[in-house]
């Protein structure tokens, strides 16, 4: 925006842009995390072809019994993370924020200002994000018996994230820290 100043001269003035609020990170997150679960289920079902995969029903929940069946998994599992990592880490560089960012009006900037993120900051985001979930979910693959655990390592990264992020005046988790980067909104 132009506006006019003392003496007939025009200065450049730039959008202010607000810390965006947690419920609204939040929101964009689960907007984009149901995104990324339609393509994991398509993944999955490609993955698990029928006869191919043998599980049984276990006190515990589901396990998967067949070598065959874990390497399937293993490697959709992998190519659910790459597909995370492609789709955040190119909103982020491309347009400063993923379709669910955006659609709640949000983006996210580095230290530097309001620009988008670099490729590094962005891929450190994403690993923060994404990354270190999908990496303690691969001990799944490599022992079966380590569901449970695994399981409550990634419940406590999530709500490490939250609970960092919500708690922090400028509302950066521990994702945000990592890459310097600000969510903002405007």
């Amino acid at each position: 925006m132009i506006y006019p100043v003392a003496g007939g001269a025009v200065s450049p003035v730039q959008q202010a842009f607000v810390i965006a609020s947690f419920g609204r990170r939040f929101a964009a997150f689960l907007l984009d995390v149901v995104g990324i679960a339609i393509v994991a289920a398509i993944v999955v079902v490609v993955a698990n072809v029928p006869g191919t995969v043998t599980t049984t029903i276990t006190a515990n929940g589901w396990a998967i019994t067949s070598p065959a069946a874990s390497r399937r998994w293993g490697a959709a599992m992998a190519i659910v993370a790459g597909i995370s990592a492609l789709y955040c880490v190119g909103c982020w560089v491309v347009w400063g924020a993923t379709f669910g960012q955006r659609m709640l009006g949000l983006h996210v900037f580095g230290a530097t200002g309001p620009k988008p993120l670099r490729l590094d900051g962005a891929v450190v985001r994403w690993f923060g994000l994404f990354g270190v979930y999908s990496l303690v979910g691969a001990l799944d693959v490599v022992s079966p018996d380590l569901t449970n655990v695994v399981g409550l390592v990634q419940l406590g990264w999530v709500i490490g994230l939250a609970q960092t992020t919500y708690r922090s005046p400028t509302k950066q988790g521990l994702h945000d820290l990592f890459a310097g980067s600000f969510v903002v909104r405007g």
